[in-house]
């Protein structure tokens, strides 16, 4: 018995050591660049074309769990007899071209490295088979996207899960990296178990900026931060799928854009307003963060929407 319960006390502690693992090591620093503004104020000019020329890139296809991307207990997504499946999904990043700012990204897309070499960044057989490597193709890598672009001055991350840094190995050490609060700080077995992995992402980079966002009364839209001071770019926290989760708000040359990243996973959990499922880390903060920008897309009726995995053209 004394056996038993000293053997339970080491798993415990060893768990408890687990969770407490930030996913990455790397020190962060209050943003540069960046003033906390109302949602109204980023509503206001909203309709009015802005400087940003804009494109999405798939960088690759994918496939996961159903359940993960949509909560499958919702009324709406029980209605619909949804059951779990793997769902087919995109990994992309956003290239936004601004006069003054230059390059930046949103996400980061997958690099070719990940796929040639995986083990340099300590994705084992295990890993990759837990994260289903085998349905993971790359289309359009980060790398291809440097050659014919140049790199990006900056990369906004939306979140810090390893799809939407899965490019960083294709960009040049000294590319400014900007999170939203809390992000590289979150803990768990994710972050235990990838951990090798994230500190491989960012050996040798800058501080990685954070925001800084006034936080508002609500807990969906939680933050508004005018990016590059001229109303052409906002970041918007969305805490919920992770702490510091952010979508981003654009004006383009084509009129306004938003970015759910994974606030939304799919196509159909946004037009049917049904949160992501099992990836989340507040499932409550979520179904109110993409009940917010689905009430700030339909106050815009002109704005394209992208969600964090899946974009059908025209759709909203």
């Amino acid at each position: 018995m004394q056996r038993s319960t000293q053997t339970t006390a080491i798993l415990f502690s060893f768990a408890l050591l687990i969770v407490s693992c930030a996913h990455v090591d790397h020190p962060t620093r209050p943003a540069t660049a960046g003033s906390p503004v109302s949602l109204s104020d980023a509503e206001r000019q909203l309709e009015t074309p802005g400087p940003i020329a804009y494109e999405y890139i798939q960088s690759a296809a994918w496939a996961v769990p159903l359940s993960g991307l949509l909560n499958l207990d919702h009324p709406i997504a029980q209605a619909a007899a949804l059951a779990n499946r793997k769902e087919p999904i995109q990994v992309g990043l956003h290239r936004l071209s601004h006069p003054s700012a230059g390059e930046i990204w949103i996400d980061t897309g997958l690099s070719q490295q990940i796929i040639d070499t995986p083990a340099d960044f300590s994705l084992g057989p295990l890993v990759r088979r837990v994260m289903n490597f085998k349905d993971l193709e790359a289309t359009h890598t980060a790398e291809a996207v440097v050659e014919l672009h140049g790199a990006p001055n900056q990369v906004l991350l939306t979140h810090l899960h390893m799809d939407h840094v899965f490019g960083l190995p294709a960009l040049p050490a000294e590319t400014v990296i900007v999170v939203g609060p809390g992000e590289m700080d979150q803990r768990g077995w994710e972050g235990a178990a990838l951990r090798a992995t994230f500190n491989a992402f960012f050996t040798g980079r800058p501080d990685a900026e954070v925001l800084p966002f006034d936080p508002d009364t609500g807990d969906g839209i939680a933050g508004v931060v005018d990016l590059l001071g001229d109303g052409s770019l906002y970041a918007l926290w969305t805490p919920g799928h992770t702490p510091g989760h952010m979508s981003f708000l654009q004006r383009t040359t084509n009129g306004p854009v938003l970015i759910t990243g994974d606030a939304s996973h799919t196509t159909w959990g946004w037009q049917n307003g049904v949160e992501p499922g099992s990836f989340n880390v507040d499932m409550a903060r979520s179904a109110r963060a993409l009940k917010d920008l689905r009430a700030l897309a339909a106050r815009h009726p002109q704005m394209t929407v992208y969600t964090g995995h899946q974009h059908i053209p025209g759709a909203r």
